[in-house]
Order: structure tokens, then C-alpha cells, then sequence
């Protein structure tokens, strides 16, 4: 059966459009294909993408039925790990064939066809999960933290060293110890997949030498890897030099900080995320939504004119070494949707050279507009930038997604030899579709699938009451099967349950149930509770920790809410601070419920800035994109 939450964009993939059947014929930019009908006579004819569907109709249970990788573990995990390194040369459509990638890692070529169906059917790493469980005996070959600690032990002893053993010989020598030693005995597979999963430059370093571990480095204009779009995706924040007001009392409400998603190649901005608040794991999965979901009718909503045909996953995704990019829930979503996720090594700043140029040309742009802090207090002199502050958070977003998609892409770069990036992604995205075989990057068509995967996520027990996390109570018929159950090993042990939930509006959790394998909403079990965040939270839990209140019942912590929200309102007009703290809720709560009910974020009201350039005028000053 057809993934039902992707649309395939490759000739002779199947989809419905307005209707009817079709197939698709030939891709003859990012915005339209060629189809011609299927179940009735007619015409080849040009159609827009955002119009197509998947081609087969699923059930409404089955559309919203998706997996949580995070509820797998252990060798399984792993196992699905190295069958997707297997077949990602395959998917990649790099020159080497079926037939040598099946022999050098000793698989059958029917077992590799048959991994490359199934993960063509989903596009997720949970597809190539084993399903032990199905197969009536659940987690007897899942490793424990023994067998684990003597894989990593054997990996950096014996695999990372300069007699550069194979792989297989790593993993018999791993067995050996494990059996010696009494332990659970892994697989070729599993220890395969903890190399792979190792960090290549270290890898080099440690078998072939510095010399080759250079190699590897990105240096000068070139990113070893980034050949093609959505080949390497960087992503890192900054605070924006620029003074914001209320939308209210349009009185300055401080700095905001922009998370943003490059790709190295094409040097495309994928996506952008604006918060009052710092860096967070939300930040994170926030952005990396907007970057791999299509951008139509986000750009319609805010009211921007213009072009944006992005959609997809990175191959590898390049961050820094800060906590929010260590997270559990992104390191569980890349593994889920087939990402790399790498980390930048420390003290190495070209690591991010693309990432970081992007961000000095947008911080060009912020310190023409009134209310610019500047770089410093230097540059700043006797400007004063809450005085001169008039754009609130809502007009600056629209005023830089504008400005990244109609001057930013339209504009040459020199690092990209005088072309502009739109064209450089247009051209190289059909070039790559076409040399490879494997058409355009897969459309999502639920976003919420996608958003859901890259939401903050915890492991609890089902009580009588239903779940408690953070101290608030949540309940729904569609868990009381789960009441008081045990692990299926274990008779003594509580089970845990994945749930996730939205930081903007934590009034609901998503329980993975996983009998049906899906999620399920369980709202706070006290309908009378208002709708709140978790920063919100956090700033009552600390309010009342202050007050030396250990012990605090659901009904004191909305208590102390209340008290709380009511003093921020009261003292709007007195200081920076809380009418900071004002603006930050209103805006959480909007988003929040807008995306509760599957409605992107509305436009902000336009102002015309004394300094914006009249409408279809362009500055076409090259941008210096030489990496230093």
C-alpha cells in the first residue's frame, strides 16, 4: 500500500488529481508535472503539484497511523539502523549496483529488494524495524547495557585501530567477549550499525591517520558531501539585532532570537522560526518542520508574493553541540525520517561557514530597519533603538520571509559563481531527479504527522487517573486499556508509554498506544483547566518553589497561574519585562491552537517602512558568499 502521508514525484508514480487517476509522465519543473489519465481516455496534461494526492485512498484510521520510532529499542533499532545504511546508497542512486552493495555486506539480493519496498511504502526508519513481536516472541534479542558496553569497547579497541580489521572480524571478536563473558551475544548487523553510526572523521583518524582525517575537513569554498540539495542542511540560531514592541501597547518588548535551516549546496534558505524565547528543542523541531513541509500556504497566509518550491528531508543535517541539538526528541525524529544528524566539531567554525554567512547577510539587512540594536555600542552611538522601534514580532517575520524569498534567493551569489540561489535549487533539483532515476523528493501531505514526531517527548506510566506529567493530570477512554499494566517482561515493572506534547499548549498529550500503533489525544483531566504553555508553567513551578512550596496539587499550580497572569496584565505598562512576558503568551497560545486545528499562522497586519525598497525593486549587488 502507498505511503498515504507523502506523495512520490517520480515518472510513472501514481496520484490523483481532483479525482481522478493519473500517472505521472514527466516532472518539468519544481511546480508542475506532466500526467496523463488512467481510468479515462485523454490528453497528456500539465497540473500544478500542490494540487496532486496520493494516488491510493486509504481509510481515515490508517492516514493518521504512524509509528513512534521511540517506542523501539535496543537490537531492533539498530537493526533497522544498518538496513537503512545498506540501502541508502540505493535510494541515493549512486553508481554502485544492487548486486555489489548485496555482496559486500553478505545480503541476499531478494532481501535488499524486499527492505527497499518496504521502505519505500512509509519512508521511515520504523518500516525496516523487525517485527519480532509480530513473529510471537517480543524483545528476546534485544541487547542489554552489558552487551552494548562490550560492543563500544570492542569498536575502539580493535576496529579503530591502524591493522584496520573488517567489520565482520570487529563483530566476531565483540561475540567471543560477550559469550566469555555470559552476555546476550550480538549480531554481524548490530555492531555494524553502532560503526556506521560512529563519527566518519573519527573513524579515519583512528584507522588511516590524520592525513586522511583532513580529508574530510571542509575547507575553502568546497563542503565535502554537499553535491546536491537536501544533501547537507545546517541549522544553528542567533538573536537578531533589532528592538520589537507589543503588539498591544506597541511599547519595546526586547530581542528575538531566529532559528534557520540552510542548505550547504544551493545556499536556499529551507526554513525559518522566530521566538522571544532562547534556543530550545521546540526551536528546533519547529524549524526543521517548516523546512521539509511544503510552503505555499504558509507564504499565502502571511501575505507574501512570490515563490518558495521547497519541500523534503536532508540527508545529513549539520548542527553545533548545543543541548537543544543534543535532544532526545531530535535525535529520535532523524532516525525516524532517515536524517543524518552530526554534530559540528568543536572549535571548528567552517563546519558552519554556510550557516554563519547566511546570518551575517540577515543581520545587513536587520540594521536598516528602525529599532536596530547594531552589532555593538559602538556601531550603535547615541541611537536609540527602543526609541526607534516600531515592527512587532508578527511584522518581522513577514518582513524577512519576504525579504529571504523575493531579494535574499533572487539575488546573485559569488559563491555560487553569479547565479541566484532559486535557480541554482530549480535547476540542480531536476538534474538530481533526472541523472538518479528517483524524481523529486516524496510531498508530505500531513503535516501533522510530521510536526508530531518533532514534539518534546517522555515515558510514563498509566496510573487510575490517567497520565501525570509535570504534575497535571490528562485522561481519555482510549487509554483505560492501559491502567495499572506491566511490562511484557516483567510482572513487577510499571509500563511506560511514550507521550509527546506541544510546548506552546500543553492543555493535551499525545499517547502512543501501541496496540493500535498510533497516537491518541488525552486532554488535561480537568476540563476546566485553561489552556496554558509550558514556559508559563515553568515561571508558576518557580514562583512557587520561591514561596518554599514543595509539595503543590494541580489546583494550587492554576491558582498561582491566575494570581500570576493577572499581575503580568496589571504591570503591562510598567516594565520591559512582563510586557515581554505578555507578548510571549499571547503568541504561544495563537500558534498553538492554530495548529490544533490544522490552520496556518494568519498574515500580520503590512506597514511600510520608511526605509523598504518600493515593490520590484532589487538590489542585485552580488552577496559575498566566500567563506572565510
Amino acid at each position: 500500500m502507498m505511503n498515504s502521508t507523502e506523495i512520490d514525484l517520480y515518472p510513472g508514480a501514481v496520484v490523483t488529481h481532483k479525482g481522478r487517476r493519473c500517472r505521472i509522465k514527466l516532472e518539468l519543473d519544481l511546480r508542475q508535472v506532466l500526467l496523463e489519465p488512467l481510468d479515462d481516455p485523454g490528453e497528456p496534461f500539465r497540473a500544478d503539484i500542490c494540487d496532486l494526492r496520493p494516488g491510493v485512498e486509504t481509510r481515515a484510521d490508517e492516514q493518521k497511523r504512524a509509528e513512534d520510532v521511540a517506542s523501539f529499542a535496543g537490537e531492533p533499532l539498530a537493526i533497522a539502523q544498518a538496513r537503512m545504511a545498506i540501502i541508502l546508497p540505493l535510494l541515493k542512486g549512486g553508481p554502485r549496483s544492487l548486486a555489489e552493495i548485496a555482496k559486500e555486506h553478505n545480503v541476499d539480493c531478494s532481501t535488499i529488494y524486499r527492505w527497499l519496498a518496504t521502505y519505500r511504502k512509509k519512508r521511515r526508519l520504523s518500516a525496516l524495524i523487525p517485527r519480532y513481536a509480530e513473529r510471537g516472541h517480543p524483545g528476546d534479542r534485544r541487547l542489554n547495557a552489558d552487551t552494548e558496553a562490550e560492543i563500544e569497547t570492542t569498536i575502539k579497541d580493535v576496529y579503530m585501530t591502524a591493522e584496520r580489521p573488517s567489520i565482520s572480524k570487529t563483530a566476531k571478536t565483540a561475540a567471543d567477549a560477550c559469550k566469555a563473558k555470559g552476555y546476550p551475544i550480538p549480531s554481524l548487523t548490530a555492531v555494524r550499525a553502532r560503526i556506521l553510526a560512529k563519527d566518519p572523521r573519527r573513524l579515519a583518524e583512528a584507522r588511516d591517520g590524520a592525513n586522511a582525517a583532513m580529508k574530510l575537513d571542509s575547507s575553502g569554498k568546497s563542503l565535502p558531501g554537499a553535491e546536491h540539495p537536501w544533501a547537507i542542511v545546517m541549522m544553528d540560531h542567533t538573536p537578531l539585532d533589532l528592538a520589537i514592541v507589543s503588539r498591544d501597547t506597541r511599547l519595546p518588548i526586547g530581542r528575538v532570537y531566529v532559528t534557520i535551516a540552510a542548505c550547504a549546496y544551493t545556499r536556499i534558505c529551507l526554513g525559518i522560526y522566530l521566538s522571544l524565547d532562547p534556543p530550545s528543542a521546540n526551536s528546533v523541531g519547529m524549524c526543521l518542520a517548516r523546512a521539509m513541509l511544503p510552503k505555499e500556504q504558509w507564504l499565502a497566509h502571511l501575505g507574501i508574493p512570490g515563490d518558495l518550491p521547497v519541500w523534503g528531508k536532508p540527508e545529513v543535517l549539520l548542527v553545533d553541540n548545543a543541548k537543544e541539538f543534543r535532544s532526545k526528541m531530535l535525535r529520535r525524529a532523524c532516525e525516524e525520517f532517515g536524517i543524518t544528524l552530526q554534530h559540528r566539531r568543536v572549535r571548528k567554525p567552517k563546519d558552519g561557514q554556510r550557516v554563519e554567512r547566511m546570518f551575517l547577510t540577515i543581520a545587513h539587512e536587520v540594521h536598516t530597519l528602525p529599532g536596530t540594536t547594531f552589532s555593538n555600542s559602538e556601531d550603535r552611538g547615541e541611537y536609540d533603538s527602543e526609541k526607534n522601534a516600531v515592527m512587532t514580532l508578527d511584522e518581522l517575520e513577514r518582513y524577512l520571509v519576504d525579504w529571504i524569498v523575493n531579494i535574499y534567493h533572487q539575488t546573485p551569489h559569488a559563491g555560487l559563481n553569479g547565479r541566484r540561489p532559486i535557480d541554482v535549487w530549480n535547476d540542480e533539483s531536476l538534474r538530481f531527479s533526472r541523472e538518479t532515476g528517483l524524481g523529486l523528493p516524496p510531498r508530505p501531505v500531513d503535516e501533522h504527522a510530521i510536526r508530531l514526531s518533532l514534539l518534546p517527548m517522555e515515558l510514563r506510566t498509566v496510573q487510575w487517573y490517567g497520565v501525570s506529567w509535570d504534575g497535571i493530570q490528562y485522561w481519555s477512554e482510549d487509554i483505560r486499556r492501559w491502567i495499572d499494566a506491566r511490562e511484557p517482561d516483567s510482572r513487577k515493572r510499571r509500563r511506560k508509554f511514550i507521550v509527546r506534547r506541544d510546548p506552546d499548549r500543553i492543555d493535551r498529550i499525545y499517547f502512543y498506544d501501541p496496540k493500535l500503533k498510533k497516537h491518541v489525544e488525552a486532554p488535561y483531566r480537568d476540563a476546566t483547566r485553561p489552556p496554558i504553555s509550558l514556559w508559563e508553567l515553568r515561571v508558576v513551578q518557580r514562583h512557587l518553589h520561591a514561596q518554599n512550596k514543595k509539595r503543590v496539587d494541580e489546583a494550587a499550580l492554576f491558582a498561582a497561574r491566575e494570581r500570576l497572569r493577572a499581575s503580568v496584565v496589571q504591570a503591562t505598562e510598567e516594565t520591559k519585562r512582563t510586557r515581554r512576558e505578555r507578548e510571549q503568551e499571547e503568541r504561544r497560545r495563537e500558534q498553538a491552537e492554530r495548529r490544533a486545528k490544522g490552520k496556518p499562522t494568519p498574515p500580520p497586519k503590512a506597514r511600510q517602512l520608511d526605509n523598504q525598497k518600493p515593490e520590484g525593486q532589487v538590489d542585485y549587488e552580488p552577496f559575498d558568499d566566500v567563506e572565510n
